[in-house]
Parts: structure tokens; C-alpha cells; sequence
């Protein structure tokens, strides 16, 4: 794999990434924004009231990939 190949994987897995914040957001009536033009605020935002909204549906998606690799680690 080239250099170019590697970057572009990695690109493609942060869009990805913040692609399922947003969906994550929208199924649990957040409203998440992607930021452009390599905001220093991150790479979305939301409302602050939903913080924890947010990070708690955000660990019920992920929750039981969270389980497993936990499992795995103590073996």
C-alpha cells in the first residue's frame, strides 16, 4: 500500500466516522453539523443541552462492540 493509499484510508474512516455521529444524532433528534474548512472547533458540533443526549445514544450504538472487545482483552 502506498503512502498516498494510507492517507486516503485514513480520510475515508474520519468521514465515515463523523458520517455516524450525524446519522447517530439525527435518529436521536440532536442535530449534528459537520464543520468545514479544518474548524478549530472540531469536526462537528452540536447543541451543548444535548451533550448528553448525544453521548449516551453514542454508547448505546457502540455499547455492545464495547463488550466484546472488553471480553477479548481479559482473555
Amino acid at each position: 500500500m502506498t503512502d498516498e493509499d494510507k492517507m486516503i484510508k485514513k480520510l475515508e474512516e474520519h468521514r465515515d466516522g463523523i458520517k455516524l455521529i450525524v446519522e447517530i444524532g439525527e435518529l436521536n433528534d440532536v442535530e449534528v453539523v459537520p464543520t468545514t474548512g479544518n474548524d478549530s472547533s472540531g469536526d462537528f458540533t452540536y447543541p451543548l443541552e444535548d451533550e448528553e443526549k448525544l453521548i449516551n445514544a453514542i454508547d448505546k450504538y457502540l455499547g455492545h462492540r464495547k463488550y466484546i472487545r472488553e471480553k477479548a482483552d481479559e482473555e
